[in-house]
Parts: C-alpha cells; sequence; structure tokens
C-alpha cells in the first residue's frame, strides 16, 4: 500500500533553526573579548530566553506527538480484529492486479476522527491535525503487521476462481467443526455452501468479487433460506458490502460475512455450548 505523501513540520524547523542560530551567536558573543561584561551578559540573558520560548515550544509538540501516538496505538489495539477484516475487504486489486487503497484509506480517516480524535485534549488535537498523514500510516503498519500473522486471511490464493473460493469456504467451516459442503448441479436454487452442526442448518452464498457486493447475494440467501428450510442465511464475500446490501440483509435477517469470520460462525449466530438455536 502507498503510503500517504506526509506534511512537512515547518514550524518544527523554524523553530530549531531559530535555536541553533541563537547557540550560534551566544558562542560568538562570549567568545568576543571587546564587548563590555554587562552588553555580553545582556546578550547572552536575552538569547537564553529565545532557546527556552523555542526549545519549550519543541519539547511541548514532542511530547503531545508520543502522546498521539499513544493515543493511535491504544485505538487500534482495541479495535485491531475489526480493522484487519476491514483491510481485507477493501483492500482490492483492478484487473492489472494494481492494488486500490482509497477505500482502506477512507475507513482509516473514519477510524481516526471517530476513535482517536474524541480521546485528545484540545492541544493534543492540534498537533493531530498537524500529523494526520502520519497518525494514518501508523495505523496502516500497524493493522498491515498484524493482517499478516493471520492465517485466514493469506490462505486464500490469489488467483483463486468462484469455484475455489465455496471450497475453500466450506473446508473453513468443516474446520470449524461444521459439516459443510458445496453443492453441485443446477438445481441448488443459488446455494453455494450448505452447512449443518447440532441440528442447525445454515446456507451461504459465496462471493469472491473485487467490488462491494450488492443486494443480489443478500436475496439469493434469503431464498436460499427458504427453498432449503434452513434456520440461517448468510453471504461470504472477499470484499465489503455496499450500503443498499447491508439495509437489506438487516431486514431479511441475513447474515453478512467476511471470509475471515467464517472460523467464529457459532458465536456470530448466537449459538453456545453444544445446543442449538433454531427458529
Amino acid at each position: 500500500m502507498p503510503r500517504r505523501k506526509r506534511r512537512s513540520n515547518s514550524q518544527d524547523i523554524v523553530h530549531a533553526g531559530i535555536i541553533l542560530g541563537v547557540i550560534a551567536l551566544v558562542v560568538k558573543v562570549l567568545s568576543t573579548p571587546q564587548l563590555s561584561a554587562a552588553l555580553g551578559f545582556s546578550i547572552v540573558a536575552a538569547c537564553l530566553a529565545v532557546v527556552l520560548l523555542f526549545g519549550g515550544r519543541l519539547l511541548f509538540r514532542f511530547i503531545a506527538a508520543g502522546e498521539v501516538n499513544n493515543a493511535v496505538a491504544d485505538a487500534v489495539a482495541a479495535h485491531m480484529d475489526e480493522l484487519v477484516r476491514r483491510r481485507a475487504q477493501l483492500l482490492t486489486s483492478d484487473a492489472c492486479r494494481t492494488e486500490q487503497t482509497a477505500r482502506w484509506e477512507k475507513e482509516i480517516a473514519h477510524f481516526l476522527s471517530t476513535q482517536v480524535s474524541p480521546s485528545l485534549t484540545r492541544r493534543q488535537r492540534a498537533i493531530f491535525a498537524a500529523r494526520e498523514d502520519e497518525a494514518a500510516a501508523r495505523v496502516e503498519r500497524l493493522v498491515a503487521a498484524k493482517a499478516a500473522h493471520r492465517p485466514t486471511l493469506s490462505s486464500l490464493p490469489p488467483n483463486a476462481t468462484g469455484g475455489d473460493f465455496k471450497r475453500f469456504c466450506s473446508d473453513k467451516l468443516r474446520a470449524a467443526g461444521w459439516d459443510a459442503h458445496v453443492t453441485q448441479g443446477s438445481r441448488d436454487q443459488g446455494v453455494d455452501v450448505i452447512a449443518t452442526k447440532n441440528g442447525v442448518r445454515v446456507v451461504l452464498q459465496c462471493k469472491l468479487y473485487s467490488r462491494p457486493i450488492g443486494n443480489k447475494a443478500v436475496q439469493e440467501a434469503a431464498a436460499s433460506r427458504a427453498y432449503e428450510r434452513a434456520h440461517y442465511a448468510a453471504a461470504v464475500s472477499s470484499t465489503a458490502y455496499t450500503r443498499d446490501a447491508e439495509q437489506l440483509a438487516w431486514t431479511n435477517d441475513v447474515l453478512l460475512l467476511h471470509y475471515s469470520q467464517l472460523g467464529e460462525l457459532d458465536r456470530l449466530l448466537g449459538l453456545t455450548g453444544a445446543g442449538s438455536k433454531s427458529k
């Protein structure tokens, strides 16, 4: 993922330049014997006042920047699972296999504005506003490092087909204790995978797309549930869902999943222990 261009912190550079210039002036004054003691003392005192003024500002900005970095890291740690999943959904590649980052960058900006900025003090918020690109790059680094160690996210082949994705989803469900199989033939009524466990039957639509999933997958999942007389219906994707699809899924009681969530299907359906829950 290309890093965003960072803003130059011109104030810090100017302050540092002033301090260095003042120090050089102090050294010159102290090494000039022609100056009277009183004049030399006055110049040195004025120079030290300038150093303390701008040095204090630099020190404050340095401390505040560290506090902002800690706030970003804490927020990321608290929402890491969700961020890893959203990154997997929103980072896509075009036909030339060029990574498309705009939707993920927008998600990071929303995360920073809702989860980090409100927790900062007024002065910290000023530092944050000047270094927001750096904060966004920090979020990406932390989440990318975590995603690299998530086997479910890395086990899907980059050139997988739709059929490969159905089998992949079925395998992940079986690994989680479900009796799952990919449907075959033309009479499956749009069902891709059927999974059962402890008397609970789930039908799944598995969509391997590079663009957000729309209403059709939700409609197919709801229709498949009725046809198969299943307890639950879900759509599983490698990307995100449109807002319309999310609203339709809510009204039709269809679960929208990213494939990395298949291992926790029991929890997402509200199933506990060895018992079953049916409608």
